[in-house]
């Protein structure tokens, strides 16, 4: 058995790569060897990601994609079996919240269906589109968060197509178990990026309340999901499928009400 992370000659597909976690899953896929196809809709960034990955000695590839347009997830599947033949494996990464504009009663209704649309049915998309083509097996790992688990008020869709990920990767482990296609979830806690993460993280005093919940004392790096996404993808956990790995610093485990009253991160960066 091989009990290495390579993924030479392997296809990786990453929603979401401009930024963020998927940004760092696709970087670390290349570092390790794989081609790597980008999907997101900010063009800008997604090709600057490429660009760094293709200087890895890899081929790389960005498709401008809205994942929750079922027609351009289709174009993107076509893209990539034309360009890249068979892909091994598809992270579900994209996701948006609007958290700052109301609750499941109040929040405006295309809003709150925008959410359940790129996080949920953007998933069911990309799916639909490329698992036909992995005709050599591979693994898909989607994109929760502990609020899949546990609320953060103000509670939107955005919990709900987090609660939703659990039961679509269940339902799609046991489905896509015959074509020898892994499925698990990996769900983020508190995580410093450029996206969600930093919604929450304009002010140190709104920070440092998560801070003292979390045992760790720090928000957790893009890198250190990427870790966990790999993980899932490698041989390593070939016989992993329908699970879910909480990511988040030891948070939902932690009932202490407090670590006190002054927080040092223990990594350097104020942003943790």
């Amino acid at each position: 058995m091989d009990y290495s992370l390579n993924f030479r000659d392997k296809v990786a597909v990453v929603t979401g790569a401009a930024s963020g976690i998927g940004k760092a899953t696709a970087i670390a896929f290349g570092s390790l060897g794989a081609n790597v196809v980008l999907v997101d809709v900010n063009e800008k960034n997604g090709l600057e990601v490429s660009k760094t990955i293709t200087n890895l000695g890899v081929k790389s590839l960005f498709i401008k994609t809205d994942t929750s347009n079922e027609e351009e997830t289709e174009r993107m599947a076509s893209i990539i079996k034309k360009e890249f033949g068979t892909p091994h494996i598809l992270v579900n990464s994209a996701g948006i919240e609007f958290n700052d504009r109301g609750n499941l009663v109040d929040m405006p209704y295309d809003l709150l269906k925008k959410i359940l649309d790129v996080n949920l049915y953007g998933y069911i998309h990309c799916v639909r589109a490329l698992a036909p083509l992995m005709k050599e097996g591979g693994s898909i790992v989607n994109i929760s968060s502990i609020q899949g688990l546990a609320v953060h008020s103000p509670g939107t869709s955005y919990q709900v197509s987090k609660s939703g990920i659990l039961g679509l990767t269940r339902a799609l482990a046991i489905e896509l178990a015959c074509s020898n296609i892994n499925v698990n979830t990996v769900a983020p806690g508190a995580i410093a990026t450029e996206g969600m993460g930093a919604v929450r993280g304009g002010e140190s005093s709104i920070l440092d309340p998560y801070r003292r919940r979390i045992p760790l004392k720090r928000r957790g790096r893009a890198e250190e999901i990427a870790g966990p996404i790999l993980f899932f993808c490698s041989s390593l956990a070939s016989y992993i499928t329908g699970s879910v790995l909480v990511v988040d610093g030891g948070y939902l485990i932690n009932l202490t009400p407090d670590f006190g009253e002054v927080i040092k991160p223990v990594v350097g960066d104020p942003d943790l």
